[in-house]
């Protein structure tokens, strides 16, 4: 009916008619989305080259440091024609340069490490967790290693400290109790402050053993260990604080051992962990165990 108005009158009196306003009545005559409208250029403004130019001035070593307020202030009182501060951030912002202007270093990117271990002993992963004290603000740490390839717990200890002598010293008693030390295995681990300090990189270098990290913020890297501590902290056996480091010592050698002889771990096909390094399986009947 509106558009036969229209033909009729202007679109303002078949409004009026229709008790519609002109926006609605525009909008019944053409439906769909309206194609926004590009802005025309002002008469006064800035051209291409100019803004190229002072695009250039603005990411100079004498201007990267300053905001564009200070920037502004500076060109007015140097240039005979000169612009608003507001002007200079629009030109940094069709530009994309609202950021840090000077030259930022780029890190590489860095590749999900794979760790694959056919043997025991070959590749270890390593980790600390922290275990509640008595109080809140007290707490120890648990340090783990664990055999890849047979998902075994190769050695653990509980101490009220997280030091980069204890983690190496850790490495050093495993390696010999495996009986490792002429060809030791692959540590993976985080990189948290113990793991990165200068005495354990030291120490691990005097003893052959090959250090592997896991990308930055990536827990997901060093799933062994990850895994491990949310195998111990699920059973309800688990309690919320340790009323001493000898309990949590107490504690941490029932569940290890329990681990080892009675956990049925489903990357063995549902076998204990003890099986796999003593010969009780062969490695060709197990996956190959990837990280």
């Amino acid at each position: 009916m509106l558009e036969e108005l229209t033909k009729a009158m202007d679109m303002t009196a078949a409004c009026r008619y229709m008790e519609l306003s002109r926006s609605t009545g525009h909008r019944w005559l053409h439906p769909g989305p309206r194609k926004p409208r590009k802005r025309p250029k002002g008469r006064l403004a800035i051209g291409d080259a100019w803004r190229a130019q002072m695009l250039a001035r603005l990411c100079s070593e004498r201007f990267m440091d300053l905001p564009p307020r200070q920037i502004g202030a500076t060109l007015l009182d140097e240039d005979p024609y000169g612009c608003h501060w507001r002007t200079l951030y629009r030109i940094l912002k069709e530009s994309r340069a609202v950021r840090e202007r000077r030259n930022q270093r780029v890190h590489p990117p860095y590749t999900r490490p794979e760790r694959v271990a056919t043997a025991p002993n070959q590749v270890w992963s390593m980790d600390i967790t922290t275990l509640r004290g008595p109080r809140k603000g007290a707490s120890y740490k648990c340090y783990v290693i664990v055999d890849i390839f047979s998902r075994y717990v190769v050695g653990w200890m509980v101490s009220p400290y997280e030091t980069a002598d204890l983690a190496a010293d850790l490495v050093v008693t495993t390696c010999e109790r495996q009986g490792v030390t002429a060809d030791p295995p692959t540590v993976h681990t985080d990189r948290g402050a113990p793991m990165t300090a200068r005495t354990y990189i030291q120490l691990l270098g005097q003893l052959g053993v090959t250090r592997s990290y896991a990308r930055p913020y990536q827990s997901n890297d060093n799933p062994y260990s990850e895994a491990l501590f949310r195998t111990a902290q699920y059973p309800h056996l688990y309690p919320r604080r340790f009323g001493s480091l000898e309990d949590a010592q107490q504690w941490t050698r029932w569940f290890f051992a329990w681990y080892n002889e009675m956990f049925h771990h489903s990357d063995l096909g549902l076998m204990h962990p003890l099986t796999v390094p003593y010969g009780h399986t062969k490695p060709s009947e197990l996956p190959v165990s990837k990280s």
